[in-house]
Protein backbone atom coordinates (compact mmCIF):
# COMPACT_ATOMS: atom_id res chain seq x y z
CA UNK A 1 0.00 0.00 0.00
CA UNK A 2 2.92 2.38 0.75
CA UNK A 3 4.14 2.11 -2.81
CA UNK A 4 0.76 3.24 -3.99
CA UNK A 5 1.05 6.15 -2.44
CA UNK A 6 4.28 7.21 -3.14
CA UNK A 7 5.18 9.42 -5.80
CA UNK A 8 8.15 10.19 -8.17
CA UNK A 9 10.33 13.03 -7.29
CA UNK A 10 8.90 14.99 -10.30
CA UNK A 11 5.15 14.01 -9.16
CA UNK A 12 6.04 15.73 -5.58
CA UNK A 13 7.32 19.11 -6.88
CA UNK A 14 4.19 19.33 -9.05
CA UNK A 15 2.20 18.00 -5.96
CA UNK A 16 3.92 20.65 -3.89
CA UNK A 17 3.08 23.02 -6.16
CA UNK A 18 -0.67 23.01 -5.72
CA UNK A 19 -2.45 25.51 -3.96
CA UNK A 20 -4.39 22.69 -2.50
CA UNK A 21 -1.65 20.58 -1.18
CA UNK A 22 -1.39 21.82 2.53
CA UNK A 23 -4.86 20.36 3.04
CA UNK A 24 -3.89 16.60 2.01
CA UNK A 25 -2.75 15.83 5.27
CA UNK A 26 -6.21 16.66 7.21
CA UNK A 27 -8.29 15.47 4.00
CA UNK A 28 -6.10 12.46 3.83
CA UNK A 29 -4.41 12.07 6.59
CA UNK A 30 -3.49 8.35 6.47
CA UNK A 31 -2.86 8.60 3.10
CA UNK A 32 0.02 11.10 4.23
CA UNK A 33 3.49 9.60 4.46
CA UNK A 34 6.59 11.29 6.16
CA UNK A 35 10.33 9.46 6.21
CA UNK A 36 8.01 6.64 4.74
CA UNK A 37 5.64 5.93 7.38
CA UNK A 38 1.97 7.84 7.89
CA UNK A 39 2.60 11.26 9.41
CA UNK A 40 -0.28 10.55 11.49
CA UNK A 41 -1.69 8.03 14.22
CA UNK A 42 -5.26 8.28 13.56
CA UNK A 43 -6.23 9.30 10.27
CA UNK A 44 -9.94 9.69 10.96
CA UNK A 45 -9.16 11.43 14.27
CA UNK A 46 -7.15 13.98 11.55
CA UNK A 47 -9.98 14.55 9.68
CA UNK A 48 -12.52 15.09 12.15
CA UNK A 49 -10.37 17.67 13.65
CA UNK A 50 -9.87 19.52 10.29
CA UNK A 51 -13.66 19.54 10.21
CA UNK A 52 -13.73 21.69 13.64
CA UNK A 53 -11.20 23.90 12.75
CA UNK A 54 -13.13 24.55 9.47
CA UNK A 55 -16.23 25.00 11.14
CA UNK A 56 -14.42 27.09 14.04
CA UNK A 57 -12.48 29.72 11.78
CA UNK A 58 -14.70 29.97 9.40
CA UNK A 59 -17.59 31.82 11.99
CA UNK A 60 -14.48 33.45 13.40
CA UNK A 61 -13.39 35.13 10.75
CA UNK A 62 -17.07 35.61 9.68
CA UNK A 63 -17.60 37.29 12.81
CA UNK A 64 -14.76 39.40 12.16
CA UNK A 65 -15.92 40.34 8.81
CA UNK A 66 -19.14 41.78 10.25
CA UNK A 67 -18.47 43.39 13.30
CA UNK A 68 -17.56 47.08 11.79
CA UNK A 69 -20.90 47.23 9.41
CA UNK A 70 -22.98 46.00 12.30
CA UNK A 71 -21.88 48.02 15.03
CA UNK A 72 -21.93 50.54 12.73
CA UNK A 73 -25.24 50.31 11.13
CA UNK A 74 -27.05 49.29 14.40
CA UNK A 75 -25.93 51.40 17.19
CA UNK A 76 -23.95 54.22 15.24
CA UNK A 77 -20.67 53.62 16.43
CA UNK A 78 -17.72 55.46 15.44
CA UNK A 79 -13.82 54.89 15.42
CA UNK A 80 -13.30 55.55 18.82
CA UNK A 81 -16.34 53.06 20.47
CA UNK A 82 -15.36 50.13 18.03
CA UNK A 83 -11.75 50.72 19.44
CA UNK A 84 -13.29 50.16 22.91
CA UNK A 85 -15.08 47.69 22.40
CA UNK A 86 -12.56 45.72 20.80
CA UNK A 87 -9.83 46.56 23.65
CA UNK A 88 -12.33 45.35 25.89
CA UNK A 89 -13.28 41.94 24.42
CA UNK A 90 -9.40 41.18 23.91
CA UNK A 91 -9.10 42.01 28.05
CA UNK A 92 -11.76 39.13 28.43
CA UNK A 93 -9.62 36.97 26.51
CA UNK A 94 -6.91 37.16 27.68
CA UNK A 95 -8.21 37.45 31.39
CA UNK A 96 -10.14 34.12 30.26
CA UNK A 97 -7.55 31.89 28.85
CA UNK A 98 -5.71 32.78 32.10
CA UNK A 99 -8.01 31.95 34.16
CA UNK A 100 -9.40 28.77 32.31
CA UNK A 101 -5.35 27.54 32.60
CA UNK A 102 -5.55 28.07 36.38
CA UNK A 103 -9.34 26.30 36.88
CA UNK A 104 -10.47 22.24 37.29
CA UNK A 105 -11.59 23.01 33.79
CA UNK A 106 -8.39 22.32 32.26
CA UNK A 107 -8.88 18.66 33.60
CA UNK A 108 -11.69 18.11 31.76
CA UNK A 109 -12.33 16.01 28.73
CA UNK A 110 -11.13 17.41 25.20
CA UNK A 111 -13.92 16.79 23.93
CA UNK A 112 -16.18 18.55 26.27
CA UNK A 113 -13.85 21.66 26.76
CA UNK A 114 -14.43 21.82 23.12
CA UNK A 115 -18.22 21.42 23.36
CA UNK A 116 -18.35 24.09 26.07
CA UNK A 117 -16.43 25.96 23.76
CA UNK A 118 -18.86 25.72 20.38
CA UNK A 119 -21.83 26.36 22.92
CA UNK A 120 -20.75 29.36 24.30
CA UNK A 121 -19.60 30.87 20.49
CA UNK A 122 -23.23 30.05 19.34
CA UNK A 123 -24.99 32.19 22.66
CA UNK A 124 -22.11 34.79 21.67
CA UNK A 125 -23.78 35.28 18.02
CA UNK A 126 -27.09 34.44 19.32
CA UNK A 127 -26.73 37.51 21.31
CA UNK A 128 -25.56 39.66 18.49
CA UNK A 129 -27.69 38.79 16.17
CA UNK A 130 -30.36 39.45 19.05
CA UNK A 131 -28.77 42.99 19.51
CA UNK A 132 -30.20 44.50 16.97
CA UNK A 133 -32.56 47.67 16.69
CA UNK A 134 -29.96 49.36 19.06
CA UNK A 135 -30.10 46.50 21.87
CA UNK A 136 -26.49 47.29 23.06
CA UNK A 137 -26.46 45.42 26.51
CA UNK A 138 -26.74 42.10 23.83
CA UNK A 139 -23.83 43.25 22.00
CA UNK A 140 -21.92 43.61 24.92
CA UNK A 141 -23.01 40.51 26.65
CA UNK A 142 -22.17 38.30 22.98
CA UNK A 143 -18.77 39.88 23.03
CA UNK A 144 -17.70 38.63 26.39
CA UNK A 145 -19.53 35.23 26.34
CA UNK A 146 -17.36 35.15 22.48
CA UNK A 147 -14.16 36.10 23.73
CA UNK A 148 -14.40 33.59 26.52
CA UNK A 149 -14.55 31.17 23.90
CA UNK A 150 -11.33 31.81 22.21
CA UNK A 151 -9.82 28.87 23.36
CA UNK A 152 -11.00 26.85 20.59
CA UNK A 153 -8.26 27.78 18.51
CA UNK A 154 -5.47 26.65 20.41
CA UNK A 155 -7.33 23.66 21.80
CA UNK A 156 -8.09 22.36 18.19
CA UNK A 157 -4.25 22.64 17.09
CA UNK A 158 -3.25 20.67 20.81
CA UNK A 159 -5.72 18.07 19.51
CA UNK A 160 -4.35 18.00 16.29
CA UNK A 161 -0.70 17.69 17.28
CA UNK A 162 -1.32 14.64 19.43
CA UNK A 163 -2.20 12.68 16.48
CA UNK A 164 0.22 13.46 13.95
CA UNK A 165 4.30 11.78 14.34
CA UNK A 166 6.71 13.88 15.69
CA UNK A 167 8.71 14.25 12.47
CA UNK A 168 5.39 15.71 10.63
CA UNK A 169 4.45 17.97 13.33
CA UNK A 170 5.78 21.07 11.50
CA UNK A 171 3.90 19.99 8.33
CA UNK A 172 0.60 19.58 10.32
CA UNK A 173 0.76 23.04 12.37
CA UNK A 174 1.50 24.56 8.55
CA UNK A 175 -1.42 22.75 7.26
CA UNK A 176 -3.81 24.02 10.17
CA UNK A 177 -2.33 27.86 9.35
CA UNK A 178 -2.94 27.53 5.46
CA UNK A 179 -6.48 26.31 6.75
CA UNK A 180 -7.00 29.43 8.99
CA UNK A 181 -6.08 31.73 5.76
CA UNK A 182 -8.30 30.39 3.30
CA UNK A 183 -11.33 30.53 6.03
CA UNK A 184 -10.09 34.31 6.34
CA UNK A 185 -10.43 34.81 2.40
CA UNK A 186 -13.63 32.98 2.33
CA UNK A 187 -15.57 34.59 4.74
CA UNK A 188 -16.15 38.06 2.90
CA UNK A 189 -16.43 35.77 -0.60
CA UNK A 190 -19.66 34.35 1.40
CA UNK A 191 -20.99 37.23 3.98
CA UNK A 192 -20.12 40.08 2.36
CA UNK A 193 -22.92 38.77 -1.10
CA UNK A 194 -25.30 38.06 2.02
CA UNK A 195 -25.41 41.48 3.01
CA UNK A 196 -25.02 42.86 -0.53
CA UNK A 197 -28.37 41.02 -1.52
CA UNK A 198 -30.65 42.02 1.89
CA UNK A 199 -30.96 45.47 3.51
CA UNK A 200 -28.32 45.29 5.67
CA UNK A 201 -30.20 45.65 9.11
CA UNK A 202 -32.10 42.76 8.74
CA UNK A 203 -29.03 40.93 6.62
CA UNK A 204 -25.83 41.62 9.64
CA UNK A 205 -28.41 39.35 12.35
CA UNK A 206 -29.37 36.53 9.88
CA UNK A 207 -25.24 36.33 9.41
CA UNK A 208 -24.64 36.20 12.72
CA UNK A 209 -26.89 33.46 13.46
CA UNK A 210 -25.36 31.86 10.17
CA UNK A 211 -21.93 32.02 11.96
CA UNK A 212 -23.53 30.23 15.43
CA UNK A 213 -25.12 27.78 13.09
CA UNK A 214 -21.47 27.08 12.43
CA UNK A 215 -20.69 26.68 15.56
CA UNK A 216 -23.43 24.44 16.70
CA UNK A 217 -22.46 22.22 14.02
CA UNK A 218 -19.34 21.21 15.84
CA UNK A 219 -21.39 19.32 18.52
CA UNK A 220 -22.29 16.25 16.14
CA UNK A 221 -18.60 16.18 15.37
CA UNK A 222 -17.40 16.47 18.27
CA UNK A 223 -20.07 13.44 19.58
CA UNK A 224 -17.82 11.00 17.49
CA UNK A 225 -14.75 12.17 19.08
CA UNK A 226 -14.51 8.09 20.62
CA UNK A 227 -12.96 7.01 23.78
CA UNK A 228 -10.02 5.53 21.40
CA UNK A 229 -9.61 8.92 20.54
CA UNK A 230 -9.69 10.55 23.93
CA UNK A 231 -7.23 7.94 25.54
CA UNK A 232 -4.63 8.74 22.55
CA UNK A 233 -5.06 12.53 23.91
CA UNK A 234 -4.37 11.56 27.42
CA UNK A 235 -1.55 9.33 26.55
CA UNK A 236 0.47 11.89 24.55
CA UNK A 237 0.17 14.12 27.57
CA UNK A 238 1.60 17.20 25.21
CA UNK A 239 1.18 20.46 27.02
CA UNK A 240 -1.44 22.72 25.22
CA UNK A 241 -0.81 26.41 24.73
CA UNK A 242 -4.20 28.87 25.74
CA UNK A 243 -3.00 32.29 23.86
CA UNK A 244 -4.83 35.00 22.03
CA UNK A 245 -3.11 38.38 20.64
CA UNK A 246 0.07 37.35 21.77
CA UNK A 247 -0.76 36.33 25.53
CA UNK A 248 -0.35 32.63 26.70
CA UNK A 249 -1.02 30.74 29.61
CA UNK A 250 0.68 27.22 29.63
CA UNK A 251 -1.71 24.22 30.84
CA UNK A 252 -1.24 20.55 31.04
CA UNK A 253 -3.00 18.71 27.83
CA UNK A 254 -6.91 18.76 29.10
CA UNK A 255 -6.94 15.18 30.41
CA UNK A 256 -9.74 12.14 30.16
CA UNK A 257 -12.42 11.72 32.57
Amino acid sequence: MERIYRCSKAGACLLSASPFAPFGLLCCGGRTYSGGAPAVMDGAAVRRVGALMGLTWGAMRGCEFLFVPYARAQFGWEDTALGRYSSACACVTVVGNLLLAASPLRRVPTRTLCMLGAVASASGCALYAASGGGRGYCFWAGGVLYSLATFLSPLLRAMLSRHIRPDAQARALGCAAALESLCALCAPLVFGPLLRSLEAKSAEPLAYALAGVLFVLMLPLLATHTPEAEANDKSNNIPSVLSINGASAYAPAAAAA
